[in-house]
């Protein structure tokens, strides 16, 4: 519940809420699949909706770590 917070709140930053729903970008960001290729871990193939929509809310979870 405090991380739906969280990002609401993001959301109510960006100026968003009245577009997205923090549900609706648990929902978008469950496409998201990572693989382990070789030993290394990476991203699976992400539409270009699926990277915009957490970068206009201020939220960075696709970028690689190491």
């Amino acid at each position: 519940m405090t991380a739906y917070y969280k990002l609401y709140d993001k959301l109510r930053e960006a100026k968003l809420p009245g577009k997205y729903s923090p549900k609706g970008m648990i929902e978008t960001s469950k496409t998201v699949y990572r693989l382990r290729v070789g030993g290394t871990w990476r991203l699976a193939e992400v539409t270009a909706r699926v990277r915009k929509l957490p970068a206009k809310a201020g939220v960075d979870y696709l970028n690689e770590r190491s």
